[in-house]
């Protein structure tokens, strides 16, 4: 199953995946954005889940959902081997654990160019990131900004050693509270600097870049594991001007102009 260029907004589960529920499904979704949906257990916005599964998510948004046990954004659980390109989970809320994603029991999954933003766990632990018994690998990617009620404002890597998060080219938050859980965590080539978000034409998490008029230069820019090009970003930008990324690739979510 493909899904492409689809906008979701406003649903409601009673159970999970307040505005999709994949389930023994490897879908392909592209050019999607999850807006405004709430589930009444996991996955606000989306949930997946099921043995074997390998759905791939590219160019999505989810941002503004809400659960109330665990993923106010997305909850992926049990055998489910997903992919995310270039995705923006921001400003998701959950009462439960983790705000923003959920890798839950044997979720092995790859994030390129994720950005994860401004979500809040009201009342328990992780804001932005929480992996359990799973490897998750994660490159140029942007976890800063969440905050949590109790551990882990931004990343819980929950668990024994059997839980694994490696950040590659990543920028992400180190300050007190930001990190927790006793699984491993490993950070090659990133930085813990603030990404200095900027509002644009479509949305609130740009980065700032002197050339297009701001104060200052993101830290973010040409920070990358590779070209834009070859990242297949050079037609999409991470500037309020909406210039186009080239050369290396900025770290973290891009849009399209």
């Amino acid at each position: 199953m493909t899904i492409n260029t689809c906008s979701v907004s406003d649903c409601s589960a009673t159970d999970c995946g307040g505005a999709i529920r994949l389930a023994a499904a490897s879908a392909i979704i592209n050019s999607c954005s999850f807006t405004g949906s709430d589930a009444g257990t996991g996955g606000g916005a989306a949930l997946s889940q099921a043995t074997g599964s390998l759905p791939s998510f590219t160019d999505c948004i989810f941002s503004g959902n809400s659960a109330t046990t665990t993923g106010g954004g997305v909850h992926c659980l049990d055998f489910v081997n997903p992919t995310f390109s270039n995705c923006l989970v921001a400003d998701n809320t959950t009462t439960g654990t983790g705000a923003g994603l959920v890798f839950y029991n044997n979720c092995n999954s790859t994030l390129t160019n994720i950005t994860i933003t401004g979500n809040n766990n009201t009342v328990s632990n992780a804001g932005g990131l929480y992996v359990y018994e799973c490897t998750l690998d994660l490159t140029n990617c942007i976890i800063y900004s969440n905050s949590a009620t109790g551990l882990g404002d931004n990343i819980v890597v929950a668990g024994a050693t059997t839980t694994i998060a490696n950040l590659d080219y990543c920028c992400y938050s180190n300050a007190a509270g930001s990190l927790s859980g006793g699984g491993t965590f490993n950070s090659t080539n990133s930085i813990t600097l603030d990404p200095l978000f900027v509002t644009g034409p479509d949305g609130n998490y740009y980065l700032e870049h002197l050339a297009a008029g701001d104060s200052n230069d993101s830290p973010c820019i040409n920070a990358g594991s590779a070209t834009a090009e070859s990242l297949g970003l050079d037609s999409y930008t991470t500037r309020k001007d909406e210039a186009a990324d080239t050369g290396t690739a900025d770290i973290g979510f891009h849009y399209k102009p």
